[in-house]
């Protein structure tokens, strides 16, 4: 690694600090390093401190699960450590603890009538960030072979257990960390798009698990096509080749086009009913994936 010397002031030099050292470390602006000489050498070291965030939130009626969930979500991405939300109608700590359950390394650490007290004891490790994309990318593709293989028998709540469950748990754990630690400069939004649109797609394969079981429609083409393009984007995105991921986008892009165009479109929904509609939902969710493919592997 090398870095320029840039003149500061009358004889003195300054050379910038690889950022990803200061975050390792947690040093901030002001905060103070150790220089030691060695011959020839300059050794630099320091360690900063760790601040801790924390929220309070007022809010006048908390029993509405899905929006505690919300609010918890919503705080937890965002980096806060600590979390305090304040109500005169709190759910019971068994509801409480089962949304709890569903984040990475959430513990509630006191609920009285009216304040339940989170916190966070996440070791945030931003080297499992791609374990972890790879583990979702994965998990959908199981999903989509289930729903294939069982047509006649799905196991919905098994489908809807790995979505609320395995996806979303990852998925807030992944943009929890790139939050943290701006994972990956410049493509750290390029990742939150691309994880975001893959629990999309895994919400949207337990709508087409409850059609399928309500309707029972027999053919099973549009699935089958696009299992086969959400496996070849996911092969793309392991090897991150700006090449082979643009001529997949292209041809993708033009399938899409002559697909999707409003006379054949019209045609499809007449022939395959709503399931067009789920197989519409989840290509433009496996689109938005591509396109931030492209700039990931730029």
């Amino acid at each position: 690694m090398r870095r320029k010397i840039v003149k500061q002031g009358l004889g003195g030099c300054t050379v910038s600090l690889p950022i990803k050292w200061i975050r390792e470390n947690k040093l901030s602006p002001r905060d103070e390093v150790e220089l030691k000489h060695q011959g020839k050498n300059l050794l630099i070291s320091g360690k900063g401190t760790s601040h801790k965030k924390q929220k309070e939130i007022y809010i006048k009626e908390a029993d509405n699960l899905p929006i505690i969930r919300s609010i918890i979500s919503s705080a937890y991405k965002a980096g806060y450590d600590e979390l305090f939300i304040h109500s005169q109608h709190l759910p019971s700590f068994k509801n409480i603890n089962e949304i709890i359950n569903t984040f990475t390394g959430l513990e509630v650490l006191s609920q009285t009538k009216d304040t339940l007290r989170i916190k966070s004891f996440l070791q945030e490790d931003e080297n499992q960030i791609e374990n972890m994309i790879i583990k979702m990318f994965q998990t959908i593709n199981a999903m989509i072979k289930n729903i294939i293989e069982d047509w006649d028998k799905i196991d919905l709540e098994n489908i809807k257990a790995l979505t609320e469950i395995s996806i979303r748990r990852t998925r807030d754990y992944c943009l929890r960390i790139i939050h943290l630690n701006n994972y990956d400069n410049d493509k750290a939004y390029d990742y939150c798009v691309l994880i975001t649109h893959l629990e999309k797609i895994a919400s949207q394969l337990g709508y087409v698990a409850e059609y399928i079981m309500e309707e029972s429609p027999l053919n099973k083409k549009l699935l089958l096509d696009f299992q086969k393009d959400y496996e070849s984007f996911y092969h793309c995105y392991l090897k991150k080749d700006f090449g082979n991921t643009n001529d997949l986008w292209g041809a993708h892009h033009n399938k899409v086009k002559k697909m999707f165009d409003p006379e054949t479109l019209s045609k499809l929904v007449k022939e395959q009913g709503a399931l067009a509609a789920h197989y519409y939902n989840l290509t433009m969710h496996l689109r938005t994936i591509a396109s931030r493919m492209l700039a990931l592997s730029l």
